[in-house]
């Protein structure tokens, strides 16, 4: 039997799909970011009416997501057990457009953190193709194009600044050593650490071949990503440079594997969107 299939860097059979501040929520079996990471000065918090996200800045005033982020039921404060804060939306296939209309972004490793400089999303942009139902098909299809470029009034704060994005295709094999990141919870139950604090995990890539838009890593249960980490960064190494090369989109439980969409190859709609982003400001 198939395994369901939901909106988040999480496998999710037998794994929770509840909103983010309860239980099994998290970048699991991995290790905090620390300041002289530069992840911690890239990666940053998307926080949607209380919904944490995980993004990544990819030019002074935009960040990099998943589209499915700004897909909100309920609302609340970040952290509070019972909102609908996960990065992970159960949804079907008549469900609206994202929105980004209420979302900011957080630059700080420790996203609840009331004084992290916040900056307002005055603007996004959403692939055309992308459809918010597509985690609820059976089995899931690929090539979702499940990826936003939010744009925000800077600056950004000092000290941080853009991943690269490659804008060619980056040849990477099954088994290459990635590193990914997010704001998830690092453990499976309440009585682990609380979410919010940006984390890392490195985990081999899987097969390339995958899809023509999106690649997955191979993940376990004590070893993975998971909801609030949605959105979240890839990072491969090659050429001697390190590349953002995905987008945290979804999970499957058996085999236990994650989702990432290709920053690569939708390079052309990332200049495209950037540049909409840009005209008359």
């Amino acid at each position: 039997m198939a395994s369901l299939a939901v909106l988040a860097c999480s496998s999710p059979e037998a794994r929770s799909t509840a909103p983010e501040g309860t239980s099994q929520q998290a970048i699991i079996g991995g290790t905090d970011v620390t300041d002289d990471d530069p992840i911690a000065h890239t990666t940053v918090a998307v926080s949607t009416l209380g919904k944490i996200c995980t993004g990544t800045l990819v030019d002074d005033d935009l960040v990099v997501t998943a589209a499915h982020c700004g897909l909100v039921e309920g609302g609340g404060s970040p952290g509070q057990p019972g909102d609908a804060g996960a990065g992970s939306v159960e949804v079907d296939a008549g469900s609206d457009r994202p929105s980004f209309r209420e979302t900011e972004i957080i630059f700080a490793r420790d996203s609840t953190d009331p004084d992290a400089p916040r900056m307002a999303v005055a603007d996004y942009r959403i692939p055309e193709d992308y459809h918010a139902g597509y985690a609820a098909q059976d089995p899931v299809p690929k090539n979702n194009d499940d990826i936003a470029l939010l744009y925000f009034k800077g600056p950004k704060p000092s000290g941080y600044h853009a991943a690269k994005l490659p804008y060619f295709r980056i040849p990477v094999r099954e088994g290459q050593s990635a590193v990914v990141a997010g704001y998830g919870r690092n453990g499976t139950t309440d009585a682990g650490p609380s979410f919010g604090i940006l984390r890392k995990v490195s985990l081999p890539l899987g097969d390339p071949r995958y899809a023509d838009t999106e690649l997955p890593v191979t993940s376990h249960e004590e070893k993975r990503p998971a909801s609030g980490d949605s959105g979240g960064p890839l990072f491969v190494s090659w050429g001697a440079k390190t590349w953002l090369l995905g987008v945290c989109n979804w999970g499957h439980a058996d085999p236990s594997y994650e989702v990432y969409a290709r920053t690569d190859a939708h390079a052309l709609w990332l200049l495209e969107a950037a540049a909409s982003l840009r005209v008359g400001r």
